[in-house]
């Protein structure tokens, strides 16, 4: 895995995570920590329905949220 400069052990943040080059692989980011996620339907089935039931509940308390 390719690690933004300044952070080579971690905690990272949104911006490292955004910072990694496209090279086909996927990262989650937990506690600081980068993890490479495999990229499968299962996966992808569930980031899907987490957008869309995250995307519902800001439209039901009106917050403007982008997901």
């Amino acid at each position: 895995m390719t690690v933004p400069t300044g952070h080579a052990h971690g905690p990272y943040t949104l911006y490292d995570l955004d910072a990694l080059p496209e090279d086909g692989l996927r990262y989650e980011l937990a506690d600081g920590w980068l993890t490479e996620v495999p990229g499968d339907l299962w996966h992808d089935n569930a980031a899907t329905q987490l957008r869309a039931i995250l995307r519902d509940a800001a439209t039901e308390a009106g917050a403007d949220v982008h997901v």
